[in-house]
């Protein structure tokens, strides 16, 4: 499983965190969304069962603009 954090300047370059366990990717994550921070995009890629409603993720990533 892969997790990426891209952080998106407001000219367009950027840099991109990568984690391998989703619980250093949740910590970024939080640390990152600082009220300043806002959301471009997020993807995911994964196993969906519609029996459950669950999407198992085996990718994603999460672009943030601004902080």
């Amino acid at each position: 499983m892969t997790f990426a954090i891209a952080h998106v300047a407001p000219g367009g370059s950027h840099s991109v965190d990568s984690f391998t366990s989703f619980a250093d990717f949740v910590a970024a994550l939080a640390g990152d969304l600082t009220g300043t921070t806002a959301v471009r995009a997020i993807a995911a890629e994964g196993t969906y069962d519609k029996t459950s409603g669950v999407l198992t993720v085996n990718r994603m990533l999460v672009a943030l603009t601004g902080g």
